[in-house]
């Protein structure tokens, strides 16, 4: 009775845990917090837009970003990027654009280029000398990817104030947003939960990469090194032992050398 007593505890504190875990949802507000890009000339640094395929063909209007500082960007247009691969296939002829406002939207006009599309795509800028703040909403979650010269890689989890309008195949404008960080990296279904000396946890990644998985308490510190390996993309299910561990409550917390990070939370009973 006492040991069914302490699993319900125990279980009611991880319900607690997951409500509480959830990340508050903040409608970008135009500027609320700037967006540091750090990038120096002649680095890239761009954001990736997945249309629905019901869009499908679409036409590319404009991209909209809000420009903290002025200065010159040479504008991409890219698909085929794979997002690792060292470059993508330009679908207009690069351009010079040149933010001349300060604390607002600036468009950038794609409708002469007619672009028409059937997949992903990519707005990505190359820094010029006078380089350009962009500004950001701290409670977004979407990509800001970086071209050091070797390949794109994530750059930061802030959601940059990109937003790309497109015209469906029907003609309905639609502006979107970002792809969302927890789109291409995901931690779910840790079974059994709660769990003993085994259980399994399924990752989900869009892009192949080493990952590490820890166990961390409610105050964020490490306990246990779970596991560590190299994942192809897609769903995967990697069993844990924690042998080693107390009985409590705690996250299982999984990070990406491509600087992507998920965690979800379980409860351990010996």
């Amino acid at each position: 009775m006492r040991r069914y007593f302490k699993i319900c505890c125990l279980v009611s504190l991880l319900l607690a845990a997951a409500l509480f875990a959830q990340p508050l949802e903040i409608a970008y507000d135009d500027g609320s917090r700037i967006f540091t890009t750090n990038l120096q000339a002649p680095q890239r640094g761009g954001v990736l837009f997945e249309p629905d395929a019901s869009a499908y063909p679409f036409r590319v209007l404009w991209v909209r970003v809000w420009f903290s500082t002025p200065g010159a960007l040479t504008i991409h247009l890219l698909t085929d990027t794979h997002l690792g691969a060292p470059d993508g296939t330009d679908q207009v002829t690069p351009f010079v654009h040149t933010a001349n406002q300060t604390a607002n939207w600036d468009t950038i006009d794609f409708q002469s280029y007619s672009v028409i599309l059937s997949e992903n795509f990519m707005f990505a800028g190359q820094w010029m000398s006078n380089v350009p703040q962009i500004w950001g909403d701290g409670g977004g979650s979407g990509h800001f990817w970086r071209d050091n010269g070797v390949g794109w890689f994530i750059y930061t989890a802030m959601d940059p104030l990109i937003r790309a309008t497109i015209e469906t195949n029907t003609g309905v404008q639609i502006e979107l947003p970002p792809v969302p960080l927890e789109d291409g990296f995901r931690l779910t279904d840790v079974y059994p939960n709660p769990w003993n000396s085994e259980a399994r946890v399924r990752i989900q990644i869009s892009r192949s990469q080493e990952v590490q998985l820890q166990l961390v308490n409610l105050c964020g510190q490490r306990v246990l090194s779970l596991w560590q390996g190299s994942i192809p993309a897609g769903v995967h299910d990697i069993r844990l032992s924690g042998d080693q561990t107390a009985s409590g409550m705690y996250f299982i917390t999984a990070r990406g050398t491509r600087g992507e990070a998920a965690s979800v939370p379980c409860v351990i009973i010996k």
